[in-house]
């Protein structure tokens, strides 16, 4: 009966390989190195394939970069290792003068601080009085302004009081206002046509007691009244005249001959 221990020898993982059906053969042996070349393969030199021209300037310049980088590291450590060896020093002198050498570098950067702060502090300070100056200039001119406006506006309110005075309706003088009113109409009502041109109301004539007062041009048709500053007006028939409203309106006047009322007329005229 074959033990376990019959598999642990160097060809234990084939032999498992072989049972898991991989059917995998062992290499042949090789030639033992301390044998020499055969005879056909000892003068055989193998023929390299050429480079690519056009790559060997760029392999020429990278072996060159390379040789040169290897050289100033050479040299380098040289240096270093001959000053070490010219100085006697050990690893804790090294030490002790680069912490020197290093408190020296922070002292500098120290003393370049204080003199980036002090500059740092003149130039706000600098920069805080003329903020301070241009806001008090502006406080100044702001107040200047408020009271040549309040003096302004004072002026103004006192021509207004002295014109309410005279110009102004008050209860004193509404009668007044309402006869100057009265003999000088105004209006100033107009209207555009389709084609554009202005159509300015006729100056109303005075208001005479007890007559009725013409209406506006504005609240009468279109065939009313004569012509003005050369527009026509004409009736819905397609001819010039007034309406037939107007007609008969004017034909309830007196005709020549006939007379007024007395009481009319006088109280008219006056």
């Amino acid at each position: 009966m074959i033990s376990k221990s019959a598999f642990c020898g160097p060809s234990t993982p084939f032999i498992f390989c072989r049972r898991c059906f991989l059917n995998r053969k062992l290499p042949n042996p090789g030639k033992p190195p301390i044998l020499p070349p055969a005879k056909s393969k000892m003068y055989k030199v193998h023929q390299y394939k050429w480079q690519d021209p056009s790559d060997v300037p760029e392999l020429l310049w990278r072996r060159h970069v390379y040789n040169s980088a290897i050289l100033s590291m050479r040299r380098l450590f040289r240096e270093e290792i001959g000053l070490k060896n010219s100085l006697a020093m050990g690893l804790e002198e090294i030490k002790v003068a680069e912490a020197a050498e290093l408190n020296e570098i922070l002292a500098l950067n120290e003393q370049r601080n204080i003199k980036l702060a002090e500059a740092r502090a003149e130039r706000e300070k600098m920069a805080m009085a003329q903020i301070e100056e241009e806001t008090l200039q502006e406080i100044e001119r702001k107040l200047d302004w408020e009271h040549a406006n309040a003096e302004k506006r004072a002026k103004e309110v006192l021509e207004t009081i002295e014109r309410s005075k005279t110009e102004y309706v008050t209860r004193e003088n509404l009668e007044q206002r309402v006869e100057e009113a009265l003999e000088n109409p105004q209006n100033f009502d107009y209207a555009i046509d389709l084609n554009g041109v202005n159509i300015p109301n006729p100056v109303p004539t005075k208001y005479v007691h007890s007559v009725m007062n013409t209406p506006s041009i504005y609240e009468q048709p279109l065939d009313y009244g004569p012509p003005i500053d050369g527009y026509t007006y004409k009736s819905a028939r397609g001819r010039q005249g007034h309406s037939k409203g107007q007609r008969n309106r004017n034909s309830n006047k007196p005709r020549d001959g006939e007379e007024q009322g007395s009481e009319e007329l006088d109280f008219a005229q006056s």
